[in-house]
């Protein structure tokens, strides 16, 4: 039994360590999401976030735009480490449970 739970307590450990690593990740990449508007036949992409509770919109580009395509790039990125976080927090609420059971 005691070597079940070295296992869980050193996968809870390596989880946690992934949790540390995502959240700092994520506060590297812009928040907000991105738009595309039309004006006049062009288009123009724009991230929308809130700052308090205003609404902000920042000019990133026409679309197709080197800017507007990195702009994607790290919203896609963004999407994937908050999926990666979400997976490993529900990975670790598993574990501790486990660990419960052996304490």
């Amino acid at each position: 039994m005691a070597i079940i739970a070295s296992v869980l307590s050193e996968e809870l450990e390596r989880v946690q360590n992934h949790i540390v690593n995502y959240r700092k990740l994520l506060d590297e990449l812009p928040k907000g999401s991105l738009v595309v508007q039309k004006i006049e036949g062009i288009s123009y992409v724009y991230r929308k976030y809130k700052k308090d509770k205003k609404v902000i919109s920042l000019y990133i580009g026409k679309e197709g735009a080197p800017e507007s395509i990195k702009a994607f790039k790290e919203r896609s990125e963004y999407l994937r480490i908050a999926k990666n976080l979400k997976d490993s927090l529900k990975e670790e609420a598993r574990l501790r449970k486990a660990l419960r059971h052996y304490e």
